[in-house]
């Protein structure tokens, strides 16, 4: 008989290897994501697994017990990630599963629990479950030659500024130092304080070089003008997808189009090792323009659905008032970027 219990920290290889070989098994699930929030952010992790008789994992789905900064927990699957399904076959055990992810969020004593999905892993809506955010994800079909790819790009938005990047003399630089990582992280802060918004800290990034990195899992490319870094993107590989998961630019340097180069660079090296798929990376639903401009790039658009199980003793979180995103906007907006880092390191992990 299969029971559902909770994932021994000498079973990781275990756990890997069914990711691994399971079709919806990402990056997300494995044993090295696990290393990179718990290292980064301090918080628990909960990966509950379906084990058969023989104790073999038949399913899973990572877990991890978070606490927002008044106090309160709830549970995610999972922290930093786009989506991250529920790794089981059939509806009976996912069913169960459901029932042991509301036991674990009363014994911690949990608000609720979260679980982002794509189009294959969503949840049938039953009285303990809410849909609570849509985004979207824009996946590139890589299994064409290089040049029917890029004559499926928005001719006027996609393929001409990449000809201009290229004619404005733009270098590409392949991340192999972690002083490459450093400059891809002050990027990303400006751009994060341009948007009002606080950076994940130093230490998330370059424990995922250290976890990713050399088991080639990540890359990071650099984009150079006039002897100066002007763009950066970071990669997730895992199987047969790549993930286009952070990128940033200096705002004076858009005009030579440095993220239009990173990218397209980056489906063609991606291409050509043999990857099937080139996620853009999650937006949400209610950013039009940035959809827009993934959706140019010849993609196709795939729903992601986040998900609140609850029990109706407990309270469901409010809203995010408008009011207090805007006074963060404003705050960050105008901090330098050493208070912003700063507070970036404190604060983060209760918004994970």
């Amino acid at each position: 008989m299969a029971v559902i219990e909770l994932l021994a920290d000498s079973e990781s290889d275990a756990w890997d290897k069914f990711v691994l070989g399971h079709n919806q098994g990402s990056i997300y699930h494995t044993s090295q994501w696990q290393r990179i929030i718990g290292t980064t952010y301090g918080l628990h992790p909960l990966y509950i697994v379906l084990k058969g008789e023989g104790r073999d994992i038949l399913g899973g789905l990572p877990l991890f017990c978070v606490k927002n900064i008044f106090g309160s927990k709830s549970i995610t699957s999972l922290p930093c990630a786009q989506s991250c399904n529920p790794l089981f076959d059939k509806q009976a055990d996912y069913d169960e599963a459901l029932r042991y992810i509301r036991y674990l969020s009363n014994y911690y004593g949990c608000r609720y629990a979260e679980l982002r999905t794509t189009a294959g892993g969503e949840l049938v809506t039953t009285s303990y479950t809410k849909v609570t955010q849509k985004y979207s994800t824009y996946i590139l079909d890589l299994g064409r030659p290089l040049d029917v790819i890029k004559r499926s790009f928005h001719k006027s938005c996609v393929q001409r500024p990449i000809e201009k990047a290229y004619r404005s003399g733009l270098e590409l630089i392949e991340g192999r130092t972690e002083e490459d990582l450093r400059k891809f992280y002050s990027l990303y802060v400006g751009m994060r304080k341009d948007h009002g918004l606080l950076p994940q800290p130093f230490s998330f990034f370059h424990t995922m070089w250290k976890e990713l990195k050399k088991s080639g899992h990540m890359d990071v490319f650099l984009a150079k003008f006039s002897g100066k870094v002007i763009s950066s993107i970071l990669l997730l590989k895992f199987k047969q997808k790549v993930t286009y998961e952070y990128g940033a630019s200096m705002p004076g340097a858009l005009g030579v189009k440095p993220s239009h180069f990173l990218i397209w660079e980056a489906i063609k090296r991606s291409a050509m090792s043999g990857y099937k798929m080139f996620d853009f990376g999650r937006t949400s639903d209610d950013d039009i323009g940035l959809s827009q401009f993934k959706s140019r790039w010849g993609t196709k658009r795939e729903a992601l659905i986040y998900y609140l199980i609850h029990d109706k003793a407990r309270a469901l979180p409010a809203r995010e008032s408008s009011f207090a995103r805007k006074l963060m906007q404003v705050v960050v907006g105008k901090s330098p970027d050493w208070l912003c880092r700063r507070a970036g390191e404190i604060l983060y992990k209760y918004l994970v």
